[in-house]
């Protein structure tokens, strides 16, 4: 994840916001909200007053600059990596992901697509950070090479932790479908989860001391997660979906260093009884997990 100040943040969205122009996408939509929201941050800091700003601020406007942080710092190091690795992102695909309220705490079942699709690029550019070239947009959600093999990838967001099982024979289910239209015996499955949602729905921040404890704070939520749904995730019986990854980004505030930030992590899960944990801890290890 790169760390941007308020002005390098806004200058890489207007970076994006041009190219999108280029493809026909100029209509108001919730990154060019959160762009507007980050400017504001920034001449806010120009002028001195930025405290005064926060205190300013209603809840729902708080709760939606903070997100845009979030949100921001994910879209561009996503697509800042995919295009260094010249990995498409059709105007479709972006169409969709800009879809949706500002305010993640507003979204809903009617209105997820955007920051499903916006999910698929962030794995997908996970992928391409690593030197990867994933493939986006069809089924699998996300696929790339690795170690000679190709990994398929459906990816799934969850509202509450009582949808996750579900979320993940859905994808496993897919998965399957995706595997057997493959015709490879050398081809694997992994689902990927976000889990933000469950953390934090949308009206938190996570406040830590110093920046060294983010790592130990997203693990524990992690590992508890994996701990309270494992033996669900052992009913996953295809041979070849051998993991699940989880995902978290989340709002913090660092103590020690008076820092607004992105919490974020992600572990990949080998399910017991699969093969090909070896290749799973050498994708972790590529992609830095």
């Amino acid at each position: 994840m790169q760390r941007l100040n308020y002005h390098e943040l806004v200058e890489k969205l207007a970076d994006i916001n041009r190219h999108l122009c280029e493809m026909g996408l100029s209509q108001q939509n919730r990154m060019r909200t959160h762009q507007g929201n980050i400017a504001e941050l920034a001449h806010a800091l120009d002028e001195g007053r930025l405290e005064q700003i926060a205190v300013d601020l209603n809840r729902e406007k708080r709760r939606e600059i903070l997100w845009s942080f979030v949100e921001s710092i994910e879209f561009v190091d996503a697509l800042d990596a995919l295009r260094t690795q010249d990995c498409d992102v059709s105007k479709a695909i972006l169409q969709r992901a800009l879809q949706g309220p500002a305010d993640v705490y507003l979204e809903d079942s009617n209105s997820n697509l955007g920051r499903n699709t916006m999910f698929e690029i962030a794995i997908a550019g996970r992928a391409a950070h690593a030197g990867l070239k994933p493939q986006l947009g069809g089924e699998p959600d996300v696929f790339f090479e690795f170690a000679g093999r190709r990994m398929f990838v459906q990816c799934k967001r969850v509202f509450s932790e009582a949808a996750v099982v579900k979320r993940i024979f859905e994808a496993a289910k897919q998965l399957t479908r995706d595997l057997r239209a493959s015709c490879d015996p050398r081809d694997c499955g992994l689902v990927a989860i976000s889990v933000s949602k469950i953390i934090n729905r949308g009206d938190k921040m996570l406040v830590i001391p110093t920046e060294n404890d983010i790592a130990e704070v997203m693990r524990r939520e992690i590992d508890a997660l994996i701990k309270k749904h494992e033996s669900a995730c052992k009913e996953v019986r295809a041979p070849k979906i051998v993991g699940i990854l989880l995902h978290i980004a989340t709002p913090s505030f660092i103590e020690k260093e008076n820092l607004f930030t992105v919490a974020q992590s992600a572990t990949i899960y080998h399910i017991p009884g699969k093969s090909d944990e070896a290749l799973l801890r050498k994708l972790a290890k590529t992609i830095k997990m």
